[in-house]
């Protein structure tokens, strides 16, 4: 659980707007797994690489940055080659929204 402090709304935005990006991902999933699919993981992947970290959420900062250099290098080729880290990065965004409720 993290300290109490000036953060916590954004702590709480963060966990809205991740579970938003993880149903984004998920539909993909069920959808259309084509190269717009990926563009699209890898821009949610990049935007919560950048903030994850800062907000306490080390494993998914890490996990997401990896995700979007994979897709990067990929440009749309091949989702299997990448589907593992998406699968990792997922589950570290589910746990996002029930650490910030105990806060």
């Amino acid at each position: 659980m993290a300290p109490a402090d000036g953060l916590d709304p954004v702590r709480r935005r963060f966990a809205e707007v991740t579970a938003e990006r993880l149903a984004l991902i998920e539909a993909h999933f069920d959808g259309e797994r084509d190269a717009a699919a990926l563009r699209e993981i890898g821009r949610i992947a990049h935007m919560t690489a950048g903030v994850a970290a800062t907000l306490g959420h080390a494993a998914l900062g890490r996990v997401a940055g990896q995700v979007a250099v994979e897709l990067h290098l990929q440009r749309g080729r091949d989702w299997r080659a990448v589907e593992p880290r998406m699968r990792q990065m997922m589950l570290a965004m589910r746990a996002v929204p029930v650490w910030c409720e105990a806060t």
